[in-house]
């Protein structure tokens, strides 16, 4: 058996810049250094696993020692970029931070840097997982990484930038590395495959990359253990979930139907499904996140392509799901996956926190205010329908209290401070006539002026101290101006209640006088309108309100 088998994602490492995936903009900018001789002594590589950080620094090392370097890239066939590509290099040095933290590391390499190259042009150091660094190690690397001498060149690369020092950052240039689109990813890793012999369906594909985040490394460690377990096969998706201990994505469509109808006992049939068929509890959680985010990239990008890695027929079922689930639905469910997952390692049953998670989806009042969000708000047509009940009942209040009233027994009313009210049915005030009306119409400005300035709540003098009165036939109108109306409106019983004996004291009219109040454009357009309408009886109104509310109202003699 030979045992000189190297693995995909090693054997598969590109060879050139133009081979790098998906970070064209990194590319682009070394190959310019390297083209005009502009080269850099100290890179930070930044990035999440698997994106090719590593792979660019071992590209950098061989370009900048090539012997017959074309247009920036590395021949590959000279003695220097033969030695680097089988490791054996002297002048190439990788370490791995999370083995060597301590300060005597980065002594060793200060002191071989001291030493020129034995061949090629510079000494390269790459220091992977650099911020495993310590923060001695990190001290003293600080003024060789500053000042090296002309043919060093450090590349340290990492997947944690933020716990670089900004010392260390400072004296580097900084390159951020992007997850690969899973666009860019399909059709190289299909490539790769068809080269290697290995038979794959595109959904089995498409699933690897989904599970690979981004990742190539990841991608192809997948596939080729895919490729082991099914060697000579053509590798299906069934194939791949079942290697996997993933779930079927028909699972999650039907699992977001039983969220969005409420029905508890389906999601716990699910989940005894997949738990029978041994699917993993963690990765079930975290299928239904990337479903439920999936779900939400389809509700929001209607228009176009959208952001996931799927066939043309799912993107149509996401998108046809997407548009009959609510939004704060879809919300719900990435919160409940999103805190499930952050619980997981702590449960001691991670299948009962999935399913408690499953039944606050389907009903949010389970899991307490805390997890539920609070009380549910009303929706607009709610909040539309509890405005217009308010109203009928206001309306309703206003009838009983007037039919009272004409049948002899007054109701309460708020007509300003007791002691004006018995002063003025003391002196047993009439309800204005059309001259009387006019008076007041003409005496409205000195009236307004003599306002307080009232409170926060019932701003009299601001709103109607520029206003204007004028009769109509047995009612005063008071015209304010246009803009404030719907506020004057909004609170019209509770100004009167305050103008009305101010009006009793001043023109000796009674409390009782109708006031209508109106915006001043739309008083230009009612000097000649219609007969106004006939009013409803308080029995009208009684029985609109038993429709609308259901409850019995009675009318008092």
């Amino acid at each position: 058996m030979s045992a000189s088998h190297t693995v995909l994602y090693r054997k598969l490492r590109p060879k050139n810049f133009s081979d790098v995936l998906g970070q064209e903009h990194i590319v682009k900018t070394l190959i310019n250094q390297l083209k005009s001789n502009r080269l850099a002594h100290a890179y930070l590589f930044c990035g999440t696993r698997g994106c090719g950080k590593t792979s660019a620094a071992k590209l950098l090392s061989r370009a900048v020692n090539c012997e017959n370097p074309r247009e920036g890239e590395p021949c590959n066939a000279c003695p220097v970029c033969l030695e680097i590509l089988r490791d054996a290099s002297l002048n190439v040095s990788e370490i791995n931070a999370a083995d060597y933290t301590g300060v005597d590391s980065v002594r060793g390499i200060i002191e071989e840097s001291a030493y020129p190259p034995s061949s090629g042009n510079f000494r390269v150091y790459i220091i992977d997982e650099a911020h495993m660094l310590s923060a001695s190690a990190f001290n003293a690397l600080l003024k060789t990484l500053e000042e090296p001498p002309g043919y060093v060149i450090f590349i340290l690369a990492t997947t944690d930038p933020q716990k670089i020092p900004a010392t260390i950052h400072s004296r580097c240039q900084r390159f951020d590395f992007k997850r690969i689109s899973g666009a860019v990813m399909f059709d190289a890793v299909r490539g790769y495959a068809a080269a290697e012999g290995i038979k794959i369906e595109d959904e089995a594909l498409r699933f690897i990359i989904s599970a690979s985040d981004g990742a190539m490394r990841d991608c192809l460690s997948i596939l080729e253990q895919c490729a082991s377990f099914y060697f000579g096969e053509e590798i299906s998706l069934e194939k791949t979930l079942e290697l996997l201990g993933a779930s079927d994505i028909s699972v999650f469509f039907a699992l977001a139907e039983a969220v969005l109808k409420a029905d508890m006992g389906e999601c716990m049939s699910l989940i005894d499904g997949q738990a029978c068929l041994g699917r993993d509890i963690s990765g079930f959680a975290r299928q239904a996140l990337s479903h439920f985010r999936n779900l939400l990239a389809a509700k929001v990008q209607q228009n176009g392509n959208i952001s996931v890695s799927a066939s043309g027929e799912t993107i149509a079922l996401l998108r046809e799901q997407a548009a009959r689930l609510p939004m704060s639905l879809i919300i719900r469910g990435i919160e409940a996956f999103s805190e499930l997952l952050g619980n997981l390692r702590y449960a001691a049953s991670e299948r009962v926190m999935l399913e408690a998670a499953c039944v606050a989806l389907c009903r949010p009042e389970a899991a307490g205010p805390a997890r539920a969000g609070g009380a549910p708000q009303a929706g607009e047509e709610q909040a539309e329908q509890i405005g217009e009940l308010k109203a009928q009942l206001e309306e309703l209040r206003k009838a009983v209290r007037a039919l009272s009233e004409e049948r002899g027994k007054p109701a309460e009313k708020a007509a300003g401070p007791p002691e004006k009210k018995k002063a003025a049915d003391k002196r047993k005030l009439r309800p204005p006539g059309s001259a009387e009306l006019k008076k007041i119409a003409e005496g409205w400005a000195g009236f307004t002026g003599s306002f307080s300035d009232g409170s926060k709540e019932l701003p009299i003098k601001e709103l109607l101290g520029k206003s204007r009165a004028a009769p109509d036939g047995g009612r005063l109108l008071i015209i304010v101006e246009d803009g404030v109306e719907t506020l004057v409106r909004a609170r019209a019983s509770a100004y009167s209640a305050v103008i009305l004996p101010l009006m009793a004291e001043k023109f000796g009219v009674s409390p009782e006088t109708e006031i209508e109040y109106v915006g001043a454009s739309e008083y230009k357009t009612r000097f000649d309108e219609p007969a106004k309408p006939r009013e409803r009886t308080a029995e009208e109104i009684a029985r609109n309100a038993e429709g609308l509310l259901g409850i019995k109202v009675e009318l008092k003699d």
